[in-house]
């Protein structure tokens, strides 16, 4: 096939969701933030979104226990279904 007609079936068959579906993302554990320093010394922030977490704030922890705004990593899990900063697969009873 031609990079045309490549383009033209994409288009006709649509996208394909590898992500995780929205009662499996619900099931990855909220918590509080209660440590804005890491083991290093820096501030701890989101990967997607490139901001400092407060303390206090929700957010989403990961099985491999990256941290994400829950409105960050939200959308990426419905398209993906492993972790933006390690690739490491979240599976739906992820804890």
């Amino acid at each position: 096939m031609t990079y045309e007609e490549l383009l033209d079936l994409g288009d006709r068959l649509g996208k394909v969701s590898k992500g995780l579906t929205p009662e499996e993302i619900q099931k990855i554990p909220i918590v509080k933030c209660v440590k804005v320093i890491d083991d290093k010394g820096e501030r701890k922030t989101c990967a997607i979104c490139y901001e400092e977490f407060s303390l206090g704030v929700s957010i989403k922890r990961l099985g491999c226990k990256h941290d994400y705004h829950i409105l960050c990593i939200d959308p990426w899990l419905a398209n993906e279904c492993r972790c933006p900063v390690c690739n490491k697969a979240v599976v739906a009873n992820d804890e």
